[in-house]
């Protein structure tokens, strides 16, 4: 899990953060039924507050575009700034959070898949190959 912010964010330039050094910030954030909404509330739970939201929604890149408009902080997966444009975002690592979440991929291998299928599991495959690396 990592902390986003825009380039201009006091935070920006830190190697890492921890939970309790965001207590006084304006947050950003997944809507109730999200597993990464609940586990946020757990972590700032533990770390002594109750964290300011400003503005829930489900995807991440209306997320990210707010951020990058210079509105905010989002605490999120590595993973899904990655493969994303955002010139105006930095990341920092939150010390002291696990690895975050394991991929589960479930398919009958003695049933026919589809080729986008098949090229769905294929690049899940390559993609933790290099990850890997």
């Amino acid at each position: 899990m990592v902390l986003a912010v825009h380039k201009s964010h006091p935070l920006a330039s830190r190697e890492e953060v921890t939970y309790e050094e965001l207590v006084h910030e304006q947050f950003l954030s997944y809507e109730e039924n999200s597993v990464l909404y609940q586990n946020f509330l757990a972590k700032t739970k533990d770390a002594g507050y109750a964290p300011q939201i400003k503005f829930k929604a489900p995807e991440t890149p209306l997320l990210l575009s707010i951020i990058e408009q210079g509105e905010g902080a989002l605490v999120l997966p590595k993973c899904v700034v990655d493969y994303r444009m955002y010139d105006n975002i930095r990341t920092i690592p939150i010390r002291n959070e696990e690895e975050g979440y394991q991929l589960v991929l479930i398919y009958a291998k003695d049933k026919y898949l589809s080729t986008a299928s098949q090229a769905f599991i294929d690049l899940i495959k390559e993609w933790y190959r290099e990850e890997d690396l």
